[in-house]
C-alpha cells in the first residue's frame, strides 16, 4: 500500500553530519577546540544555517503597501505553499503553509522553511537536511555560548522568536484525517522538526535567560527581560506543538520518526481499509419481506430461514471483529505515540531553571518588577490565594522535566536515559571519575536552581495548592485537575531530593540539602556559593518541622479530593521527611535529648497522619490495597510512641507502655468489629479501609507488631528485684498475649475470616512470639515467680491456648495440603513443645502442680476456678488422640478451618 512506499522513503540512518555536530558541540564544552578551529566552524555553519534554513520576511516598511504589521514571505515557493496548493502552488506533497508561532509579532525579519524542506521534491532536503537543522543549531549555539568562551548567545537571538513555516493549523488539527496519504505523512514530519527545532532553541536560551551576563546598563536589563519572556511563551508553543504531533502521529501508521525502523503495522488494520472497500450491502435481512406473495414452496422458505441466520451470524461475528481491530488499533496507536515521544529531541536539565522565572512564579502575571513573588504570597489572603492559577500545563511540563533531571544527577545512570545524561568523553580521563563528576555536575546543577529560585518557587506553589486544596468549593475550581497534578509533581521532586543518595553521604551534600529544605520550606531565597559543609543540625530539622507542617496540611486538604493515589504520594514524601530527620539527629551528638524529643514529636505527627487518613471514608470504588492501607498501617504503627510510658510508675498502665495503645485501636476498633459486618466483608464503621481487601493487612500488621514489642519490653532496663517493675512488665506480657489470644480467635470463630493467607501469618508471628516467651519471658517468671504467682499462670494459661491454637492449623494445613502451612510446622511443633516442657519444670519446681506426668490432673487457681493444664500432643504423631474435653473445641475449630479450604474434610 501506499503507506508502506512512503514509509520507507522516509527512512534511512541518522547522517554523518549530524553525528560530526554533536561530537564537535562535545568538544567546544570540553574546551578541547582550539580558537582557530572553532572560528573555521562559525563560518563554515552559521552561513549553512541561514542559507538552508532560513527565509527572508519583508513588512510594511519595505512594502508601503502592506497593512502594518503584516508580513510578505520573498520566497517564491514557499508563498506559493502558504496561498493554497490548489490554486498556485504545483506541490502535491504539501497541505496548505502558514507562518505560525510568531513570537516577536511585527519586528519579525525571517522564519524557518520547515514545511519548504519536508514537502520538497527532493529527497536530500527531506530526508537529510531536515534531520541536520536541529544537531546544526545546537553546535552553532554551543559555538557563541559564552559558558565555552564564545561571543555570546545574543548574536543569534533572532531565532528565538521567529516564526516556523508550518503546515496551517487546520491541517495539524481537524482536517488532518482528510488529508491525503502523502500530505499527512509531510505534516506529521515537519511537526516533529518542529518540536525538535523549539527544544534545541529552548536548550540554547534558557540558561541565558535564567543567568544573564553581568552588564549593568538598563537596555541590557530590558533586553533580559524579553529573553525571558520569549524563552516562556516558547515553551508554550512547543506543548501545543508536541500535542499535535503526538495526536498525528497516532493516526499517520507510515510515519517514521528520523532514525529508526519502521513499525510492523498490524494485519487486522491494513485489512481493515481492504474490507471497507469490499462490503457487500447486507439487503438479504429485508429481502424476506416481499419475497413471499404466497407463491414460495416449504423448501423455498427452509432455504431463505438459512440464508437468514447466516446472515445473522455474519453480522454478529462483524462486531466481534469491529471490537477487536478496535482493541488492536488503540494499542497500536499508543505505541506509535511512545515511539514518537522517545525520537524527540531531550531538553538539557537546566531548562528547568525556568521554574524560578518570574513569568511563571505563582500570581505570575500580578507581579510588577518592584514586589518579588514571596512578598505577594505574604501580602494575599487566603481567600484571594485561592484564585491563583497554580498548576499550568508549563509548569507541570517543567517540574516533570526537573523530576528527571533530578533523578539523572543522583541516582544510577541506567534509569534516566538521554543525551544530556552521558558524560562527556572528551573531558574525561577515566571511568572512576564518571561518578565523582556526576556527582560534581549534580551539585553544579542544584547551585544553579538555589540561585535561580526554582525552590523559592516550589514554595510558594506547595503554600498555594494547599489553600486550594482546602478550599471548600476547591471541586468547582476549573483548573482543580491541573492544581492537583502540580501538587503530585511537587511532592515527587521533594521525595527525589529527599531520597538523593549524594546529597547524604556527604557533609557537603548536606550543606545542599539544608539551604534548599530552607527554601523549600520557608521560600527564603540564598545562595550556592555561601554553602559550607554542615555544622549543626538543628536548623535542618526546624525546616523539616515547617516543611512537613506545609506537605499534611495539603495531604489533610488533599484528603477532601479523594484521591487516595494522590494522598499516598505525600505520604511517602512526609516518611522521606521523618528518615532525614532520623539520619540528622544521629549525626548531631550536641543536643542529643533536645533532638530526640523533637524526632519523636515529628514521628508521632505523622503516625497521626496515618491514622487519620485509615479513619477517612473514601469515595466508592477508591481501590485499597497492601500499597496504601497497609503501607498506612505499617507507618502509622512505625512511627507510633504513647505519651507516658515508665514502667517503673506505680500507677502503670500497661495499654500506654509502647505501642500497646496503637494495636489496642486497631485491634478493638478495626479487626473485631469485622464479624458484626455483613458476611465478614466490612468496611468497618470507625475504619472505613478496613473491609475485606485491607482485613489481612490489618491482620498481618497488628500479629506482627506483637513479637516485636514483647521484644522491645524486655530491653527496657529496671531492676529485676524491684517488685514495681517486675509487675508492671509482667501486665504488659498479659496484655500482649491477649492480643495475640483475640487475633487468633477472630479466624477461629469467623470462617470467612480463615484464610489460607491469614492462617500462615498466625503460624509465623505465634512462633516468633512463643519463641520470645521462651528466651525472654520464661526466665524472667522463674526468677519472680514468688508473689507473682496468679499473674505467671495466667500468663501461661493464655499462650497454651495460642499454642494449641497453632497445632489446629498445623493440623488443618496437612489435611488440606497447604504447602505454605505444612512449610511451617516444623518450627511451629518445636517453640510449642518446648513452651511445654519449660513451663512443666517451671509450675513443678514452684509445686503449683504435683505430679505433673499424669497430664490430666486438675489444680486449682487461688481464687479455686480451674486451671486448664498443660495438655498438648507432646508427641508429633499424637495428634489423632485427643484428650477428653479438647473434642469440642477441636471439631468445631477443624470445622471452621474446613470451609475456607477447597478440600472436603477427610475423615480421620
Amino acid at each position: 500500500g501506499m503507506g508502506g512506499g512512503v514509509g520507507s522513503d522516509e527512512f534511512s540512518g541518522i547522517s554523518a553530519q549530524s553525528i560530526f555536530f554533536d561530537e564537535l558541540c562535545l568538544s567546544i564544552q570540553a574546551r578541547a577546540l582550539p580558537l582557530s578551529i572553532k572560528g573555521w566552524i562559525l563560518d563554515r555553519f552559521s552561513n549553512t544555517l541561514e542559507d538552508t534554513y532560513f527565509g527572508d520576511l519583508g513588512n510594511s516598511g519595505e512594502h508601503p503597501e502592506l497593512p502594518p504589521g503584516e508580513f510578505v514571505i520573498k520566497d517564491a515557493d514557499d508563498k506559493a505553499l502558504v496561498s493554497g496548493s490548489g490554486e498556485t502552488s504545483t506541490n502535491t506533497r504539501s497541505p496548505r503553509g502558514e507562518l505560525r508561532f510568531n513570537i516577536d509579532k511585527n519586528e519579525a525579519v525571517v522564519y524557518i522553511k520547515l514545511l519548504s524542506l519536508h514537502a520538497s521534491e527532493d529527497s536530500h532536503k527531506r530526508q537529510v537536511l531536515s534531520r541536520e537543522l536541529c544537531p546544526l543549531l545546537r553546535l552553532v549555539s554551543t559555538s557563541f555560548d559564552e559558558r565555552y568562551g564564545g561571543d555570546g548567545i545574543g548574536n543569534i537571538d533572532a531565532l528565538l522568536g521567529c516564526p516556523l513555516l508550518l503546515p496551517d493549523e487546520d491541517s495539524s488539527t481537524i482536517e488532518f484525517m482528510h488529508l491525503s496519504k502523502e500530505k499527512q505523512l509531510t505534516t506529521v514530519s515537519t511537526l516533529f522538526t518542529a518540536v525538535s527545532w523549539c527544544r534545541e532553541v529552548i536548550n540554547a536560551f534558557a540558561f541565558h535567560a535564567a543567568f544573564p551576563s553581568t552588564d549593568n546598563d538598563t537596555q541590557f536589563t530590558q533586553d533580559h527581560l524579553f529573553l525571558r519572556q520569549k524563552v516562556v511563551e516558547k515553551l508554550r508553543c512547543l506543548l501545543e506543538l508536541e500535542e499535535e504531533v503526538i495526536l498525528c502521529s497516532r493516526k499517520c501508521y507510515g510515519y517514521t520518526p528520523s532514525g529508526l525502523q519502521p513499525l510492523q503495522i498490524p494485519k487486522d488494520l491494513l485489512n481493515k481499509d481492504e474490507a471497507d472497500e469490499n462490503e457487500e450491502p447486507e439487503d438479504i435481512l429485508a429481502a424476506d419481506e416481499n419475497a413471499d406473495n404466497g407463491r414460495m414452496t416449504a423448501e423455498e422458505k427452509k432455504a431463505l430461514n438459512e440464508i437468514k441466520k447466516v446472515a445473522k451470524k455474519k453480522a454478529a461475528d462483524k462486531m466481534k471483529a469491529k471490537h477487536k481491530i478496535l482493541k488492536v488499533k488503540s494499542k497500536f496507536e499508543l505505541q506509535l505515540e511512545t515511539r514518537t515521544r522517545d525520537a524527540i529531541r531531550p531538553l538539557n536539565p537546566y531548562t528547568s531553571l525556568a521554574l524560578g522565572f518570574p513569568e511563571l512564579r505563582v500570581g505570575g502575571s500580578a507581579l510588577d518588577n518592584t514586589q518579588s513573588s514571596q512578598e505577594l504570597i505574604l501580602s494575599l489572603g487566603a481567600s484571594e490565594l485561592k484564585h491563583l492559577k497554580v498548576g499550568d500545563k508549563v509548569t507541570n511540563f517543567l517540574l516533570t522535566l526537573f523530576q528527571t533531571s533530578l533523578s539523572s544527577h543522583f541516582y544510577s545512570k541506567s534509569s534516566v536515559q538521554g543525551m544530556h545524561n552521558n558524560e562527556n568523553p572528551y573531558s574525561l580521563s577515566n571511568e572512576t571519575q564518571g561518578a565523582k563528576s556526576r556527582q560534581k555536575s549534580g551539585f553544579e546543577f542544584l547551585g544553579f536552581c538555589i540561585d535561580a529560585d526554582v525552590f523559592v518557587s516550589i514554595h510558594e506553589r506547595l503554600v498555594a495548592v494547599a489553600e486550594i486544596l482546602g478550599d471548600e468549593d476547591s471541586s468547582q475550581n476549573d483548573n482543580i485537575n491541573d492544581t492537583i497534578e502540580c501538587m503530585r509533581l511537587l511532592l515527587q521532586c521533594v521525595g527525589t531530593l529527599l531520597s538523593a543518595g549524594g546529597l547524604n553521604s556527604t557533609s557537603l551534600g548536606r550543606g545542599y540539602l539544608h539551604t534548599i529544605i530552607k527554601q523549600i520550606a520557608e521560600g527564603e531565597e540564598a545562595s550556592a556559593s555561601a554553602i559550607k559543609p554542615v555544622k549543626s543540625h538543628m536548623s535542618l530539622l526546624r525546616s523539616l518541622t515547617t516543611l512537613f507542617d506545609l506537605i499534611e496540611e495539603a495531604i489533610s486538604n488533599g484528603c477532601e479530593t479523594n484521591d487516595l493515589e494522590f494522598t499516598m504520594i505525600g505520604v511517602d514524601c512526609v516518611d522521606q521527611l521523618v528518615r532525614q530527620a532520623i539520619v540528622a539527629s544521629s549525626l548531631d551528638t550536641s543536643q542529643k535529648k533536645k533532638f530526640d524529643e523533637r524526632v519523636i514529636k515529628l514521628k508521632q505527627k505523622l503516625s497521626n497522619l496515618c491514622l487519620k487518613l485509615l479513619r477517612h471514608e473514601w469515595q466508592d470504588g477508591t481501590s485499597f490495597n497492601k500499597g496504601n492501607v497497609g503501607r498506612l498501617i505499617q507507618l502509622h504503627l512505625e512511627y507510633y510512641s504513647s505519651e507516658k510510658s515508665d514502667i517503673l510508675d506505680t500507677d502503670f498502665d500497661a495499654l500506654r507502655w509502647g505501642r500497646a495503645q496503637a494495636i489496642d485501636t486497631l485491634i478493638k476498633e478495626a479487626l473485631v468489629m469485622m464479624p458484626s459486618t455483613d458476611s465478614c466483608k466490612g468496611p468497618v464503621s470507625n475504619f472505613s479501609t478496613c473491609c475485606r481487601s485491607t482485613f489481612g493487612s490489618y491482620f498481618s500488621s497488628v500479629l506482627a507488631a506483637v513479637p516485636k514489642e514483647m521484644m522491645t519490653l524486655f530491653q527496657t532496663n529496671g531492676k529485676s528485684d524491684d517488685s514495681t517493675f517486675v509487675r508492671n512488665r509482667l501486665a504488659v506480657v498479659g496484655e500482649l498475649i491477649e492480643f495475640m489470644k483475640i487475633s487468633f480467635d477472630l479466624t477461629k470463630n469467623n470462617p470467612p475470616l480463615a484464610k489460607s493467607s491469614n492462617l500462615l501469618m498466625q503460624l509465623k508471628s505465634g512462633a516468633k512470639l512463643i519463641d520470645v516467651i521462651l528466651k525472654q519471658v520464661i526466665p524472667f517468671c522463674v526468677k519472680n515467680f514468688k508473689g507473682q504467682e496468679d499473674c505467671i499462670v495466667g500468663i501461661i494459661e493464655s499462650t497454651q491456648t495460642i499454642t494449641k491454637q497453632m497445632n489446629f492449623i498445623v493440623s488443618h494445613g496437612k489435611r488440606s495440603k497447604d504447602a505454605s502451612l505444612i512449610k511451617e510446622s516444623p518450627k511451629v511443633r518445636k517453640v510449642c513443645e518446648e513452651f511445654i516442657h519449660k513451663t512443666k519444670a517451671l509450675l513443678q519446681k514452684n509445686n503449683v502442680i504435683g505430679a505433673f506426668w499424669g497430664g490430666n490432673l486438675h489444680t486449682r487457681n487461688i481464687d479455686g476456678s480451674k486451671f486448664v493444664e498443660l495438655r498438648e500432643s507432646d508427641d508429633d504423631n499424637d495428634e489423632d488422640q485427643s484428650q477428653p474435653g479438647d473434642d469440642e473445641e477441636k471439631s468445631e475449630e477443624e470445622n471452621s478451618e474446613e470451609e475456607d479450604s477447597d478440600t472436603e474434610s477427610e475423615s480421620e
